[in-house]
């Protein structure tokens, strides 16, 4: 798996030619041990990687996932309630988040990966990568939610604030693991994340499932701000988080 991600980081060519030849013994294996497989072997390719070359692991993931080569279940951790809504939509992006962020906390787990090379530099570079795949995460979240948007239950932008208010969560528990000199950069990105739930919410006023989808998220955002270091840091993403839900009726 280490050389299939590092070659995939070449060219679409390579990647291809490499999703050809992964072993069968491989994807015989259970979904999850399959899962593991892929995160462990991102934790020995991903901190050296360029941005490009994160962005060329995220496509080859994706593709994973959609032809279903890449299939385990999406952790409930952050998941208060049942959604009322079809989240089968969100698969790829949610599957995604969470195959990120497990990696990242096994590169922060002394017993899984040892690496003494995870310098300061490092770290700060990873969480950058980190913090900017989320953001590609969002906008193709963001594609679906636009061809979503008229569904037949109405309920299209209470889906799109749920995955919104689960990248939030995922972006905190990183912030919460790696080293707090490179936490900064998730602060920043969760306070863009409450901006694009406020900017969904501006959009559509006097909807109500969308209001109430408003209320659970933000108890469920709250719950995960003792993660992001710094009481500051928490108080200002709370107050942000409330200010949300200052015109909800």
């Amino acid at each position: 798996m280490i050389a299939f991600f590092q070659g995939c980081c070449i060219s679409v060519e390579v990647r291809d030619l490499f999703f050809q030849d992964l072993p069968k013994t491989l994807l015989a294996r259970s979904s999850q041990d399959f899962y593991q497989a892929v995160c462990l072997a991102l934790c020995q390719v991903l901190p050296s990687c360029t941005m490009s070359e994160w962005q060329a692991v995220r496509g080859t993931l994706e593709q994973l996932i959609v032809d279903e080569v890449l299939d385990t279940a999406y952790s409930t951790e952050f998941v208060a309630g049942l959604p009322m809504f079809d989240m089968t939509v969100y698969r790829c992006p949610l599957l995604l988040c969470q195959i990120f962020t497990t990696t990242i906390q096994f590169l922060t787990n002394h017993k899984v990966c040892q690496f003494d090379w995870m310098i300061p530099q490092v770290w700060h570079q990873a969480v950058k990568n980190y913090a900017h795949i989320m953001k590609d995460i969002l906008n193709l979240s963001a594609d679906i939610y636009a061809n979503n948007l008229l569904d037949a239950a109405g309920l299209a932008p209470s889906a799109f604030l749920f995955v919104i208010g689960q990248l939030f969560c995922h972006s905190c528990k990183v912030a919460g693991c790696v080293p707090p000199s490179s936490s900064e950069l998730l602060f920043v990105w969760c306070l863009e994340l409450v901006s694009q739930a406020a900017d969904l919410m501006t959009r559509h006023p006097g909807d109500s499932s969308l209001s109430n989808a408003a209320r659970q998220q933000a108890k469920t955002l709250c719950s995960v701000l003792s993660w992001m270091p710094g009481s500051e840091h928490q108080a200002m993403l709370q107050l942000k988080i409330y200010s949300l839900l200052a015109d909800v009726r």
